[in-house]
């Protein structure tokens, strides 16, 4: 599924009960839907390391998912 490009579709898929087809939905919502399964999964604290682009130090930072704005 991987070499074919359609393993975000696959898994879309799964998520819903009734069979839909994923053309008719907007690339907007397919990335939503794939930012809230992962939220719903794993939770809203997402650790990544970050490192600084001048000195190459790198720092722990916690992203709270809830709190990032919806568009």
């Amino acid at each position: 599924m991987i070499r074919k490009g359609i393993v975000i579709d696959e898994f879309l898929k799964s998520l819903f009960v009734d069979k839909i087809d994923l053309d008719d939905l907007l690339i907007g919502d397919k990335n939503y839907l794939t930012f809230a399964s992962r939220r719903l999964a794993y939770g809203n604290d997402y650790l990544v390391e970050i490192e600084c682009p001048k000195c190459g130090d790198i720092q722990e930072v916690n992203i709270n998912l809830a709190n990032l704005p919806v568009k």
